[in-house]
């Protein structure tokens, strides 16, 4: 796999105009969705389900899961479309003021501060705890969500102990498919969970607690917000740079300096969005998850080395 330090250098950037103003995006399992500032969402990548088709709406937040995505509307009303094979596109009446869509479940943040979740409940990632919270956030069988005292609950699958938050207090919290990160109050990173191997071991990498078993690895710094996705992570620095790594791979990834505000994805495939309202993607660039609509959203750029043309990022 190219390491996320080389796809930072080659990356799809895409030039902010003004009225189109990108503000909040969510890369899925193979589609990407962003927020402009005038409400609108527009998303790109694979449609088979109609995860793309987004309806005519003002909203205010958008969330990408595997093959749907659910979205705030201004009025608090949350609307989803895709698949909705295991009900995750049905969403609950109510007030909400977030939303998180995984693989196949989705769970809302209802303006009372309750957590409400839908879809498949296989490991009992629906079954929401009692209790008020600030965050909440899904992964592939998994939940998490912040409580208003600041620490970490989590339901679901902990197969790989993704589930298992460590006691502090935090500010953020976001799932990946086995393991979890959350920035904490003093800005540092923790994860935990990791990755069960499902073959033979594989050397040098950050193998601990059982054969099979890669335990979750969070690097030091200082941080304002942090994306899980499948088996990676990436992460906004207090300086404004980002950086992305693998869950079980220390030496992987490199930091980005600059000014973003967010990132949304792994270390294999995501995007981060800088402080003045540019969208920069990187990885696969299979169903085209890297290039929004240009007529949707702002005038398309590439900023690539010649010799990286042949991966496909920057076709």
């Amino acid at each position: 796999m190219t390491t996320p330090a080389i796809l930072a250098l080659i990356p799809m950037v895409f030039a902010s105009t003004p009225g189109l103003k990108p503000v909040q995006m969510s890369s899925g399992g193979d589609h990407t969705c962003g927020l402009r500032h005038d409400g609108v969402a527009v998303c790109w990548g694979r449609n088979d389900s109609g995860q793309c088709n987004v309806p005519s709406a003002g909203f205010v937040q958008v969330s990408a899961g595997g093959q749907h995505t659910c979205a705030v509307r201004k009025d608090g009303k949350i609307l989803c479309w895709g698949s909705n094979s295991r009900g995750q596109s049905t969403a609950p009446e109510g007030t909400f003021t977030e939303v998180s869509a995984s693989l196949t479940h989705t769970c809302g943040l209802r303006v009372d501060h309750r957590v409400v979740c839908w879809g498949s409940n296989d490991f009992g990632e629906a079954a929401v705890p009692v209790g008020t919270f600030i965050d909440v956030a899904t992964g592939d069988h998994h939940t998490c969500a912040i409580a208003e005292d600041g620490s970490v609950r989590c339901w679901g699958d902990n197969r790989a102990l993704q589930s298992n938050p460590p006691a502090k207090k935090y500010r953020q919290v976001s799932a990946g498919t086995e393991h979890t990160c959350a920035v904490a109050d003093d800005r540092t990173l923790a994860c935990w969970g990791g990755w069960i191997e499902p073959g033979p071991s594989v050397p040098g990498k950050n193998k601990q607690k059982r054969p099979g078993y890669w335990k979750a690895y969070a690097p030091a710094g200082s941080f304002v917000q942090v994306s899980s996705h499948g088996q990676g992570n990436c992460a906004v620095g207090v300086d404004g740079s980002y950086s992305c790594w693998d869950i079980y791979e220390p030496t992987q990834g490199g930091v980005e300096p600059g000014a973003y505000a967010q990132v949304s994805g792994g270390s294999h495939d995501g995007c981060a969005l800088s402080s003045d309202g540019k969208i920069l993607c990187w990885g696969s660039f299979v169903y085209k998850k890297l290039r929004p609509p240009t007529s949707a959203f702002w005038p398309l750029g590439e900023r690539c080395k010649p010799e990286e043309k042949r991966i496909g990022v920057c076709d």
